[in-house]
């Protein structure tokens, strides 16, 4: 006789699910599953701390098969596959069930380690959401907050459009990476084009006060039009483009 519990545990928005209790003479067997491939960081996380421990110590009394990534069940059916008993356990991040419990959008959002969401009573709500919605209970939470790095082959470089450059009357300036819009700052850079910099450095920080807005010249869909607009009626206040491009000039 076998006594089944449904059991989840979430990771990134990760969900492990499934855990079953059989006589005490039988080994208790999970069948596992993830919601990225088996080379994905994340799953391999989850191979080598959850998966690898638990065979190890559970020996002669539980033992967890993984079955494989989303070559067994496509990621977004996962979790209505779990509930029909497909697999016990599901590794998946919380975004591709997130139609099953809307909820799981706490740990997309959540700027606390899980130690203080257990603490401060937020992982016992989510155990009763998800045994509602979803039919499974919460193991625990994988990593999170998983960052990317990219690298080059060769440095980039960069140029200038500007020709006819006089270092007695003309100076450089650049910004790369700016928190700024793209269609704010090529608005922005474009109206300031051939001004001293005095006068330019004046226009934007009227621009940042509210005073006199940026004709939008290219991007003007829906762009409300402005009496403190020069020459053209669709302006904007881009204050954040403003202030970067502020900081250049000094």
């Amino acid at each position: 006789m076998q006594v089944y519990k449904k059991l989840l545990t979430a990771g990134i928005g990760v969900l492990a699910a499934g855990a079953f209790v059989s006589s005490a003479s039988a080994v208790t067997n999970i069948k596992a599953v993830s919601g990225l491939k088996r080379t994905n960081t994340i799953t391999q996380c989850f191979l080598k701390n959850m998966l690898a421990p638990l065979n190890a110590n559970g020996k002669g009394v539980v033992e967890m098969k993984y079955l494989g990534g989303h070559s067994v069940v496509p990621p977004r059916k996962a979790a209505k596959a779990l509930q029909r008993g497909q697999f016990d356990w599901l590794h998946s991040p919380i975004s591709y069930y997130i139609g099953a419990g809307p909820e799981g959008y706490a740990f997309l959002a959540s700027n606390v380690s899980i130690q203080d969401i257990r603490t401060n009573g937020g992982w016992e709500i989510l155990q009763e959401v998800f045994k509602k919605k979803v039919g499974a209970r919460l193991i625990g939470w994988g990593p999170n907050k998983t960052k990317y790095n990219m690298y080059l082959m060769m440095m980039p470089k960069f140029g200038y459009s500007f020709v006819g450059y006089d270092p007695m009357i003309h100076v450089k300036a650049s910004g790369r990476e700016l928190n700024v819009s793209p269609k704010a700052a090529r608005e922005v850079c474009l109206f300031i084009k051939g001004r001293s910099v005095p006068k330019a450095k004046e226009y934007l920080e009227d621009v940042a006060m509210f005073k006199r807005s940026v004709p939008f010249r290219r991007y003007n869909k829906e762009v409300a039009h402005r009496r403190t607009s020069e020459k053209f009626h669709a302006g904007k206040f881009p204050v954040k483009t403003a202030n970067s491009v502020i900081k250049l000039l000094d």
